[in-house]
C-alpha cells in the first residue's frame, strides 16, 4: 500500500496501481470483508485514477471507498474527510 502511494506521488500510475491492487488482495485475504481497509484501498485507487484523468472510475472507487467507511468508522473519522476532500477536488476541476 504504501509503496503505492509513493508511486503515485511519482505519477507512476501504473505502478501505483499494481501496488493497490496487491495490497487490496491481501487485505482480502487476511481481514473481514467489513474491515475500514477495504475503504482505504478503494479511496487509493481512486487517486490513482484521478491522477489518470479517469475521473468517472476514480468517483466510482470514492464511492465504494465512502460505503464501507460510513459502515465501519464513526462518521467524524479523518479517512471519511480525506475521502470527500478527494471527491471534492474532481468537481473542483
Amino acid at each position: 500500500n504504501n509503496i503505492g502511494v509513493v508511486c503515485r506521488a511519482q505519477q507512476k500510475y501504473s505502478e501505483a496501481l499494481d501496488y493497490h491492487q496487491k495490497a487490496f488482495a491481501i487485505r482480502k485475504r487476511h481481514l473481514p470483508s467489513d474491515h475500514f481497509r477495504f475503504g482505504t484501498s478503494y479511496n487509493n485507487m481512486g487517486e490513482v485514477y484521478q491522477g489518470l484523468g479517469q475521473y468517472d472510475v476514480a468517483l466510482k472507487y470514492y464511492e465504494l471507498a465512502l460505503e464501507v467507511y460510513q459502515q465501519s468508522l464513526p462518521p467524524q473519522h479523518v479517512d471519511i474527510a480525506i475521502l470527500l476532500v478527494n471527491k471534492g477536488l474532481i468537481y473542483e476541476g
